[in-house]
């Protein structure tokens, strides 16, 4: 994949449905709200992380608007505006914050305290996903 030459790791998070999350003149539920982040495989500082400039996320949820009267149809255009906005909000929130420095070295850290034995304390000088299966050139320090 060009976008994502050494392969990629994809979250999902899915959110709880309880409850009404929007209240006003007529009330809304998000459906099936899932966040999806989409993050582009490298090495850097000799363990796995992830790429900075690679960062593709996705929110998805849908609507129900259900219980509001007939004429409030144009308001309810302008809601879907503006859930709209709040997907794109969200999703900006998540990449800024995945461009964290110390976020980033973090999930390395722990990513490659999680890599089977003959993996730790080496210097990762590559790695790749393919296929669901991860390739990693190194050295031992």
């Amino acid at each position: 994949n060009a976008q994502f030459p050494n392969g990629s790791v994809m979250v999902e998070i899915p959110f709880e449905e309880g409850g009404t999350e929007i209240h006003g003149t007529f009330h809304a539920e998000l459906k099936r709200p899932v966040l999806r982040v989409q993050l582009g495989i490298e090495v850097r500082d000799g363990m796995i992380s992830y790429s900075t400039s690679n960062i593709v996320t996705d929110f998805s949820c849908g609507v129900d608007v259900s219980n509001a009267p007939g004429w409030l149809e144009t308001i309810i255009r302008q809601f879907y505006d503006y859930v709209d906005a709040v997907r794109h909000a969200v999703e900006a929130g998540v990449r800024n914050a995945l461009a964290d420095a110390q976020l980033r070295k973090s999930f390395a850290e722990k990513l490659n305290r999680s890599l089977p034995a003959a993996l730790r304390n080496v210097v990762i000088v590559s790695a790749k996903v393919a296929g669901g299966v991860l390739s990693v050139k190194y050295y031992r320090n």
